[in-house]
């Protein structure tokens, strides 16, 4: 017999709770309708221009689709989850691109925060910036 993971889900949350917070801990991305906002918030702290993300210089479009994730989910890095139904169209729409770029960008993000420091150290600095109030 197979696991019924709503079922599993709903007991573990009144039961335990405090495992439920930090199994799905709440991200700062109230909507996704707030990301066009943060686009333009990301384009003034990074000084980039549209071309600028557009053709990913200084991987301007991989640290804003980090940080807008990240925003979205805080754990999506540390696991192999799928990204949240809508997130992924609406980086498309913002960024001017297909989805399945954004979909690489993602694989590509999860490995560069992986590997290189610097590249996490950015991703940090402008998630900061942009969810302090």
């Amino acid at each position: 017999m197979e696991i019924n993971y709503r079922r599993f889900y709903r007991r573990v949350k009144h039961h335990y709770p405090f495992i439920e917070r930090a199994m799905n801990k709440p991200g700062q991305l109230r909507t996704l309708a707030d990301i066009p906002d943060l686009y333009l918030q990301f384009k003034q702290l990074t000084a980039a221009t549209d071309n600028d993300i557009h053709h990913n210089v200084n991987n301007a479009r991989l640290i804003f689709i980090a940080v807008i994730t990240q925003m979205e989910d805080p754990l999506f890095f540390t696991d192999n989850a799928l990204v949240r139904r809508g997130l992924r169209k609406k980086l498309s729409e913002v960024l001017s691109c297909e989805q399945t770029i954004i979909s690489h960008s993602l694989r590509t993000v999860k490995d560069y925060l992986s590997v290189y420091p610097n590249f996490r150290d950015k991703v940090d600095y402008f998630y900061g910036k942009m969810t302090e109030e």
